[in-house]
């Protein structure tokens, strides 16, 4: 009963911690998918420079919570296949509407 308070403190203690740590990574997926948005309309050395400060801050991020730098490895290639693939599907569509096109085309100059 002693410790009670102790206790509940050292436990909102680390409830707050985790609750920064996913704070902070909330900001850290922003930013990357913010750099993978910005970086496909980016000149080369626009985007490099960006990916540069962008891991100077996730490292400090890893850091400063003692995160394994896994955790970044493994978002990064999660938000690079969804946006692969988001990017694949749209291109299927704009293929299947631009062959479409190419069969209707002969039919619309015969009207």
């Amino acid at each position: 009963i002693e410790c009670r308070k102790e206790l509940a403190e050292r436990k909102r203690q680390d409830l707050a911690d985790v609750h920064n740590i996913g704070t902070d990574l909330t900001t850290f997926r922003i930013n990357l998918l913010t750099f993978y948005a910005e970086s496909i309309v980016l000149e080369k050395d626009r985007a490099a420079q960006m990916l540069y400060q962008w891991g100077q801050e996730m490292s400090s991020l890893l850091v400063e919570h003692g995160l394994p730098i896994d955790i970044a490895l493994e978002e990064i290639s999660f938000y690079r296949d969804i946006i692969g693939q988001i990017i694949k599907t749209k291109q299927v569509i704009k293929n299947s509407l631009l062959m479409l096109f190419m069969r209707l085309f002969p039919i619309l100059i015969k009207l």
